[in-house]
C-alpha cells in the first residue's frame, strides 16, 4: 500500500490544490487547469475504488483466516 500512496500522492496533492483554488471561484482557473481538474478527479475516484477493493479483499481474507483457526 505504501507504493500506491507514494506513486499517487502527487496527483492527490495537485487535485487538492486545484480544488482549493476553485473553491472561491472556478473562474480563477485557466481552461487547461479545469481540464486537469477533471482528469485528476476521475483518476482519484479510481484510486478510491481500488483502495476500497483492496481493503475489502484483505478484510475478507483476514476474516477467513480467523474462522479457519476456530474450526
Amino acid at each position: 500500500m505504501g507504493d500506491f500512496v507514494t506513486r499517487n500522492k502527487p496527483d492527490w496533492d495537485e487535485l487538492e490544490e486545484l480544488l482549493h483554488r476553485a473553491k472561491s471561484s472556478v473562474r480563477q482557473l485557466q481552461p487547461e487547469e479545469i481540464n486537469r481538474l477533471d482528469v485528476l478527479y476521475r483518476r482519484v475516484a479510481i484510486h478510491l475504488a481500488q483502495v476500497r477493493t483492496r481493503t475489502r479483499d484483505r478484510s475478507e481474507e483476514h476474516t477467513s483466516e480467523l474462522q479457519s483457526h476456530h474450526d
